[in-house]
């Protein structure tokens, strides 16, 4: 990425807090992450070397890492070669640590970006990344960001991406990306046991189409091509597929070796009368196709709860809907109560279901003045209406921390009000049973 194009990263950087006194703060900044005036360091980012200038101090105010490899016993010369970010994230990262403000073009360029703020443990932008990609992730770009993903392994995002990939299966293999993927992300959609596509042909359809365009990558000769995508092909529930259809779409097909289409043909006939090949599965379940996107719901909440007296909080509430039922809902509470030297986190939920099963993740995360030192407490807990009355309720305690955990300076919001502040992050998917 040039200067010019990292400096319209900056300039589309927008402003939410109107606040003068802030906005004139941010500004004085920007003018040296714009002009790189007085710089005083310099990184070469990515394989194309990409020079982005700065200043120590600032870059060291922002991270440990930086103020490390600035002012630690072994400190870095001026030019910093970094070769496993992209320039584009490293440019985002810099524009939040000038002016505590970033506005991102798309879930890619917040995903490298949070990349690199995981490297270099930049207080805060994760989660600003974090929260901008599971808003405004898009199936067109879903393929790519998982390609990055696994480059990178970051798995934290994996859930969402197979939710996407599932609920819009048709999007993502119509997407222009599609046929540059990487195998492995290939691999994810085989995988699948729901897809909102038609039927088994139709996604041995888009495989073909990927994988002749993966064979011209590869430089591929004719005979090499059929034993050159087990590892994928074995995911092909050929065996749903019925007899018509497997004699006028898949028997012509290169990516079978004359081997592979003759026991599947026999097995049709008859299950078993022939051994089948690793490359091709035994599963005889067909997917579940033409799927309706599955009910989900994400919120975060933040309570400040008062560590020397026994208390309680009022209700944090979320609410789900049946699109196409409206009488059917579930509703969550959430609470917390400080007694006995503990504070526990409990959901009171109340569904109108006769027949459904919820996946509660839920994430409590207590503040410290150093993200580094925040205590994370997680949990997951599958909560099923399968019961003849049409009301269920529960209560369900998701977590419990002590006390004497949370008594310590850099948790306390200030010294005389003796409060903390705990950030909870609550998934929750609907699946019908």
């Amino acid at each position: 990425m040039s200067a010019e194009t990292g400096n319209e990263v900056i300039k589309q950087r927008k402003v939410i807090d109107e606040n003068p006194g802030k906005i004139a703060f941010q500004k004085r900044f920007l003018r040296f992450a714009e002009s790189d005036i007085y710089s005083d360091c310099q990184f070469m980012v990515g394989p194309e070397k990409t020079i982005i200038k700065g200043h120590k101090l600032i870059y060291s105010a922002a991270s440990e890492v930086f103020e490390a490899m600035f002012y630690g016993p072994l400190k870095e010369d001026m030019s910093v070669n970094v070769d496993d970010l992209s320039a584009e994230g490293f440019q985002c990262m810099k524009t939040f640590i000038y002016t505590g403000d970033i506005s991102f073009t798309s879930a890619i360029q917040a995903l490298l970006t949070y990349i690199a703020a995981r490297k270099y443990l930049v207080t805060h932008l994760d989660t600003v990344c974090r929260n901008f990609i599971e808003e405004k992730i898009q199936s067109s770009d879903v393929l790519e960001f998982c390609d990055i993903c696994l480059a990178n392994n970051i798995t934290e995002f994996k859930d969402l991406c197979l939710k996407i990939i599932q609920d819009k299966t048709d999007e993502v293999v119509d997407s222009e990306y599609f046929v540059l993927a990487e195998s492995d992300t290939i691999e994810l959609i085989l995988k699948l046991p729901g897809l909102k596509l038609t039927s088994e042909i139709e996604l041995f359809a888009h495989f073909e189409r990927w994988a002749l365009e993966e064979a011209k990558r590869r430089q591929m000769s004719s005979n090499e091509i059929a034993s050159s995508f087990d590892n994928l092909k074995k995911h092909i529930r050929f065996l749903t597929v019925n007899g018509d259809e497997f004699v006028s779409r898949i028997y012509e097909s290169v990516l079978l070796t004359q081997e592979e289409k003759h026991a599947i043909a026999i097995n049709q006939i008859k299950l078993m009368s022939k051994p089948l090949p690793d490359s091709i599965s035994l599963i005889q379940q067909p997917r579940d196709f033409n799927l309706f996107p599955s009910e989900y719901h994400q919120s975060t909440h933040k309570f400040t709860i008062p560590i020397d007296k026994v208390s309680s909080s009022e209700a944090y509430t979320m609410t789900m809907t049946d699109p196409s039922h409206s009488k059917y809902s579930s509703q969550f509470n959430a609470y917390w109560d400080h007694q006995f030297g503990l504070i526990y986190f409990r959901l009171e939920t109340l569904h109108s279901y006769r027949k459904a099963m919820f996946i509660i993740k839920s994430k409590f995360r207590a503040l410290a003045d150093d993200k580094c030192d925040d205590l994370v407490f997680e949990n997951e807990y599958k909560d099923i209406a399968n019961l003849p009355r049409s009301i269920v309720q529960r209560t369900i305690y998701l977590a419990v921390i002590p006390i004497i955990e949370l008594q310590n300076e850099r948790f306390l919001k200030s010294i005389s009000d003796r409060v903390i502040n705990i950030e909870c992050e609550f998934k929750i998917k609907k699946i019908n049973l």
